[in-house]
């Protein structure tokens, strides 16, 4: 395990925000998404999954380690911020209900929000949780629950493990009709994602030193690859290719660009580096914030402007677009970093690490 930064790791981060970021802001001014919109969100969701999936063998190492320590970090990086989020929409819900569309007040969906249970929205029947991009985190949690019970066995049997039930319960999914929401939700595609970041992750720690793909040819050839899986996964007809097809296309893609970024130990010292790598570690609040900012900028653009037709359509997304990422660098600047380090303090200083020895350094710059 390497103590020193994966810089390509946080910028892969920064890049699954930025694809999300671009697909909301320019669907936004749109009265219906466009498919590509959909697709380009999946893809930074996918990225962001296989991510998760390395990090939690990076940090946690290749032997047992400590569950309690391991889910209580977890909750303590992830929660506050969201429950901010969450907040902030059950305010505005109460005071302007018209603001936030297909959003209905409504205790046990905000509860069983908070507590990382998939619920069904109220006034759709989807299955989001009150603060509605707060779906991956339910995700991010179900993983995070099912990786602490094995803390007992080594990391690739860890690995085995995990990724044949993650595939068995896909496989259900696809064979079985479910009416409750929590088994619908996690025999869904996504937990694919996670399966094979952990196992870049057990690739990673092989070969990392000695590989060949360590070189301007062998990046070359995943960024190429992750390239042409993506595209595929775009140009296939949304009518005739099955969504499993379009998820894996992803998944290859995504694995393909975690491979390379775990292999660019660092970017330098430039500003376009300094700027790559802030926004991955912007990265969370930019996901949790930029649709607050896009809808924003929505609505100041079409108040000071009236621009029509494409020219108007491509300025209000760009403007959008623009305010969701400095929106959510400022919100990582000005309430993430200061809130985490209060329930740092409040919490006795718990450390990044959930194993020992654990990489330390590494695990906080990678940690999401």
């Amino acid at each position: 395990m390497s103590k020193g930064k994966i810089d390509g790791v946080q910028i892969g981060r920064g890049l699954a925000a930025l694809a999300v970021v671009v697909a909301h802001a320019f669907a936004h001014p749109l009265p219906e998404a466009p498919h590509v919109s959909w697709l380009l969100g999946r893809f930074g969701v996918t990225l962001f999954f296989v991510i998760s999936g390395f990090i939690m063998v990076f940090v946690t190492g290749a032997e047992r380690f400590d569950p309690v320590r391991f889910i209580r970090h977890r909750v303590l990086r992830i929660a506050p911020m969201y429950y901010l989020a969450t907040l902030f929409v059950v305010i505005v819900s109460l005071v302007a209900p018209s603001v936030f569309k297909n959003t209905v007040f409504s205790i046990p969906h905000i509860v069983k929000s908070l507590l990382f249970i998939p619920a069904y929205r109220p006034a759709n029947g989807a299955i989001e949780p009150f603060f509605k991009l707060g779906w991956t985190l339910n995700y991010e949690m179900y993983f995070y629950v099912c990786f602490a019970l094995l803390f007992a066995l080594k990391s690739t049997a860890r690995a085995v493990i995990l990724t044949s039930f993650f595939l068995l319960s896909v496989a259900v999914g696809r064979l079985m009709h479910f009416d409750s929401a929590i088994l619908t939700f996690y025999t869904g595609y996504d937990v694919i994602g996670f399966a094979a970041g952990m196992w870049v992750a057990e690739w990673w720690r092989r070969q990392a030193t000695t590989t060949r793909l360590r070189t301007p040819g062998g990046l070359s050839a995943l960024f190429g690859l992750a390239v042409v899986a993506t595209i595929v996964a775009f140009t296939m007809d949304a009518g005739k290719a099955p969504r499993v097809d379009r998820q894996l296309l992803m998944v290859l893609s995504s694995v393909a660009l975690v491979t390379a970024f775990s292999l660019i130990a660092s970017v330098g010292s430039s500003k376009a580096a300094h700027v790559a790598k802030y926004i991955g570690d912007a990265s969370y609040s930019i996901y949790l914030t930029h649709m607050f900012a896009v809808g924003f900028a929505g609505a100041i653009f079409h108040k000071f402007f009236s621009a029509a037709g494409v020219t108007g359509y491509l300025a209000a997304s760009l403007f959008g677009l623009i305010a969701g990422i400095v929106g959510g660098c400022l919100c990582y600047a000005f309430v993430e970093k200061p809130l985490g380090k209060l329930v740092h303090r409040a919490t006795g200083g718990l450390k990044a690490r959930a194993s020992t020895p654990g990489p330390n350094a590494a695990a906080a710059v990678v940690d999401r």
